[in-house]
């Protein structure tokens, strides 16, 4: 879904890293107050400065057996430990077997010059992206630093929470989400957020489950156990603040604003694709 084009907004510079087949150890970048003032005298020098992992971030919170992130603890729901993050590989490799090898279908799929991957997870997506386009500058964020050791070197990881102020200071030409319903208290307000840090003509891809859950042939029953947790992940969103609405929701929140009658992207389009139920796998479900 390409952002409208629009004469107030700024387009941001291409990378200027080249592509590597080696890959380096990731660093966590944080905005760096005094770089930002931008002075010319001091050559081209990033406007980043890249630091540890604070030991606040790593203390993670132990519940019931499970590990769950520590920034801006109890936003998301669902734990990162390693049976989670062994879910989130899997997940990866299911979406891009069901589009036969694609990492997005829209057109900024290939070629992009400047990514974000919001709630990049274990950064499968990012790193593939990163690996497919070596000339493409792509970011991934998430509340947990659960990625990988080792990276390609186009690729940065940031620890932060995408429900506080976005603030970096270059513009995106693909924002990618996938997975995220129910992440979110205000969903609108993420894509309208995301919309502002697109470059004129840039796109955003959600890819996402559906819910309720349906099967092709009918025989998904409402009274099955299916059926029945689809119900609880509704009630448990909206009583959580967190509402886990229908899909179908997505091109009105693309199409306009909150809080005023204005377009945000133009040519919105919708996939519907079925993926097949992996209940034989031994693999836990959160």
């Amino acid at each position: 879904m390409p952002a409208s084009p629009s004469p107030e907004r700024q387009q941001g510079s291409p990378n200027s890293r080249g592509g590597s087949e080696h890959h380096v150890e990731p660093t966590i970048e944080i905005e760096d107050a005094i770089a930002a003032d931008n002075d010319s005298t001091l050559g081209e020098e990033p406007d980043r400065s890249y630091v540890s992992l604070s030991s606040s971030i790593m203390a993670y919170r132990e519940e019931n057996g499970r590990r769950y992130h520590a920034l801006s603890s109890g936003k998301y729901v669902l734990p990162n430990d390693d049976a989670k993050n062994d879910r989130l590989d899997l997940q990866h490799e299911l979406y891009v077997r069901t589009l036969h090898g694609k990492l997005a279908l829209c057109p900024k799929a290939r070629d992009a010059k400047r990514v974000l991957d919001i709630g990049t997870g274990t950064g499968s997506w990012a790193i593939d992206y990163a690996d497919a386009n070596p000339e493409a500058e792509v970011i991934g964020v998430d509340l947990s630093p659960i990625q990988p050791s080792f990276v390609p070197p186009n690729l940065i990881f940031e620890i932060d929470d995408l429900e506080k102020e976005w603030t970096w200071t270059k513009k995106f030409d693909f924002i990618f989400s996938r997975m995220m319903l129910g992440c979110f208290q205000d969903f609108p307000q993420i894509i309208k957020v995301a919309f502002d840090n697109l470059e004129p003509g840039g796109y955003l891809e959600l890819q996402d489950m559906s819910l309720p859950a349906r099967s092709d042939d009918d025989t998904l029953h409402p009274d099955s156990y299916l059926s029945q947790w689809c119900k609880c992940c509704f009630e448990a969103g909206q009583n959580l603040g967190r509402p886990v609405f229908p899909t179908t929701e997505y091109k009105n929140y693309l199409g306009y604003g909150k809080s005023q009658n204005t377009c945000l992207l133009a040519d919105i389009l919708r996939y519907n694709i079925m993926i097949i139920n992996l209940d034989y796998l031994e693999v836990p479900i959160a």
